[in-house]
């Protein structure tokens, strides 16, 4: 089973991580955590110029859409594909959802366009379940710290992600669900696991 959290910044996604995938194992699951871009060499080299880019460079939407797509396809050769056979479940701080949002939604190259690389390159890995955590935007912009190139494009971006994920939720409500994350971390982790374990 493939499970992606997901979100904009500053909804709480990795803690929601670390914290479903310690509940699974307390359960007997045999879980594995990953992280988008990351959890290769490759991805890992990719994230730091995706996060880190020069702002004086412009980094064209086509490009970012592709260097996702490239720490993505070496992730699911390397590890997906292989681990998918021997875990119960895999858990993404971000995936597939957050590419048709951000790039197809949000910076314009247009859902469908995107939805449509998505299936065709990814399509035998698409989560089973993604949870997105839904937060105000007040709250968004009061945990985040304006650190990295993405977090740095601003409110109306933003917010512009926010409804993103909230429309993919009410196209794919079989298996997006929402999740209200302007709470403490307790609260919104008791609402994933029971979501998560009517699934298991």
């Amino acid at each position: 089973m493939i499970i992606s959290i997901e979100g904009a910044d500053g909804t709480g996604k990795s803690s929601i991580c670390r914290m479903l995938c310690a509940k699974m194992e307390e359960a007997g699951l045999d879980c594995l955590a990953l992280r988008e871009p990351g959890s290769t060499a490759l991805g890992d080299r990719i994230r730091q110029i995706l996060l880190n880019f020069d702002r004086q460079t412009c980094l064209s939407v086509g490009a970012e859409f592709f260097l996702f797509c490239a720490a993505r396809a070496q992730l699911i050769e390397e590890v997906v594909a292989r681990q998918i056979k021997k875990r119960d479940v895999l858990v993404f701080d971000r995936y597939i959802d957050s590419t048709i949002v951000y790039q197809g939604m949000v910076m314009g190259l247009g859902y469908e366009r995107v939805l449509n690389v998505m299936h065709t390159f990814f399509g035998e890995f698409f989560p089973d379940l993604t949870i997105v955590l839904d937060s105000s935007i007040e709250k968004v912009i009061e945990r985040i710290e304006m650190g990295d190139r993405i977090e740095k494009r601003g409110k109306i971006f933003l917010e512009k992600v926010l409804e993103g994920f909230r429309s993919l939720a009410s196209m794919f409500p079989e298996r997006v669900v929402l999740v209200d994350s302007n709470r403490p971390l307790e609260e919104v982790m008791e609402d994933v696991w029971k979501i998560v374990s009517a699934r298991l």
